[in-house]
């Protein structure tokens, strides 16, 4: 009997020594699994490290950003994460490398919004100018009465009944003189929260499918296309994009500006966080395509933006501004690409025989910071805006970036990029954007985020539209 409880405990201590191995096999096998993804990695990028050290060190750098793209993955189910070209970068040198300084940033915002507060308290009671660079001489006056105190909106989607007033989305409003809102009994009224199947309703599609490329993309940004030739001639173009009250028949149900052309390729920033330089040339880029002037390059140099602006306050490598970055252009000019090319670390502004003449009819609105605005923008051209960056940007890879990505995100808007569409009839309705981080980010380098409510109020997830930064080029003709 003594000798059948020593076999027992003796044949329980070799299970458990062997479930011991088991374990200690199955985290070699997952480790080495790690290194040969880790090996194709480095190969398909080309990386090569600078010594035995360093490969450790991003190897297992690696081997985390699997970890957490898996958890990001079950965490958040409209966008996607996995490996991409910083998958053995880690945190704080990715944001040191490749998003602007937020004490930098937020500097030139409150600088920017002093200008513009500047700007509206010296205008009359009876004129309202286009929001142009700071110090403009251009001034437009609106012609229509209302437009001084808010315009009256009508439009209805076609599955809603009357609700309750609250002055926001599509809302029939008319502002008296005294600035108080009474609203019309007799008129229905669109929904302030938009409703995804009622937007499918109007728009006569239920495609739930991320496709920005569909014959529905193409057709519509056609139409938007033919709309644009005509637009740069309208005076009030900034009383139409930074109005109070919209309806949701202005806007059409979906726009990529890629698809009739006016989105150049996709370019890499490098470890440089000028992103604001190639949001703003991407922009001014669309328009040059679109008013095709042949007296002017179509491949600007975002190098002579990071090296020359500085007297427009921007700031090289930690940051800037559209809004500065058109004031230069407006003064200075611009070189082709091709005659001021991309070097790191950037050099000392130089000046070259091909600078091309100062671009004095180029023109800019500043957009309210709402969502709405955005949209309507949009309808004109591809908008240079800001946003804040969080953590899951960094391993990216495709879907739609929604509320829960963006939870927690610094009010700091760290990054620049370019809104080139959007989708009204998607279950999610989401902005098309084009980032400077190269191909091999997101979606060959673009990436989707989700509107939210289409109110007045929403300011965007990942505060893309909450501050007075996004900007629209256009020309004066």
């Amino acid at each position: 009997m003594l000798f059948l409880w020593f076999y027992f405990f003796g044949w329980l201590i070799a299970q458990e020594n062997l479930w011991g191995f088991r374990d200690t096999i199955r985290s070699k096998i997952d480790e080495m699994s790690k290194i040969k993804e880790f090996g194709e990695f480095s190969k398909f990028f080309a990386r090569n490290y600078s010594s035995v050290e360093e490969k450790s060190y991003r190897e297992k750098i690696f081997a985390q950003e699997l970890e957490m793209s898996n958890l990001l993955n079950e965490m958040h189910k409209m966008a996607h994460f996995g490996v991409n070209k910083f998958s053995d970068m880690g945190d704080e040198e990715f944001k040191n490398s490749y998003t602007m300084k937020g004490e930098v940033i937020d500097s030139l915002e409150r600088d920017l919004e002093k200008k513009i507060n500047s700007d509206t308290k010296n205008q009359t009671k009876n004129e309202r100018r286009l929001r142009v660079s700071p110090g403009g001489k251009k001034k437009l006056f609106m012609t229509n009465f209302f437009n001084m105190f808010g315009r009256p909106s009508y439009a209805v989607p076609q599955n809603s009944g009357a609700q309750q007033n609250s002055g926001v989305f599509g809302f029939p409003i008319i502002q008296n003189i005294f600035g108080t809102s009474s609203p019309s009994s007799s008129v229905p009224i669109a929904p302030n929260v938009y409703d995804p199947s009622g937007l499918r309703n109007i728009y006569e599609t239920s495609s739930t499918e991320i496709n920005n490329e569909s014959e529905d993309f193409v057709a519509n940004s056609k139409k938007a296309f033919a709309q644009l030739k005509a637009s740069y001639n309208e005076a009030d173009l900034e009383s139409q994009i930074n109005k109070h009250y919209f309806e949701i028949s202005e806007f059409l149900p979906m726009i990529n500006w890629k698809l009739v052309n006016l989105v150049t390729s996709i370019k890499d920033q490098g470890r440089c966080a000028a992103c604001y330089a190639y949001s703003s040339i991407a922009s001014l880029e669309a328009l040059m395509i679109a008013s095709k002037s042949s007296k002017r390059p179509l491949q600007l140099s975002e190098q002579e933006i990071i090296e020359c602006s500085s007297l427009f306050k921007n700031k090289g490598c930690e940051g800037g501004l559209s809004v500065f970055t058109y004031n230069y252009i407006q003064e200075k000019g611009i070189n082709a690409f091709s005659d001021y090319k991309p070097v790191h670390p950037p050099q000392s502004c130089k000046n070259t025989p091909a600078k091309q003449n100062p671009f004095k009819d180029l023109m800019y609105i500043v957009m309210n910071p709402n969502v709405l605005s955005l949209l309507k923008g949009l309808q004109y051209g591809p908008v240079a805006i800001n946003l804040s960056i969080t953590k899951p940007f960094k391993a990216f890879t495709s879907g739609i970036i929604g509320k829960s990505v963006c939870e927690g995100a610094p009010q700091s808007q760290t990054h620049s990029v370019l809104v080139i569409g959007y989708n009204l009839a998607h279950s999610e309705p989401y902005f098309i954007m084009k980032n400077s981080w190269g191909e091999a980010w997101g979606e060959k380098g673009f990436f989707n985020i989700a509107i939210g409510e289409l109110s007045t109020s929403n300011t965007g997830f990942c505060n893309i539209a909450s501050k007075k930064v996004n900007v629209l080029p256009f020309l004066v003709e």
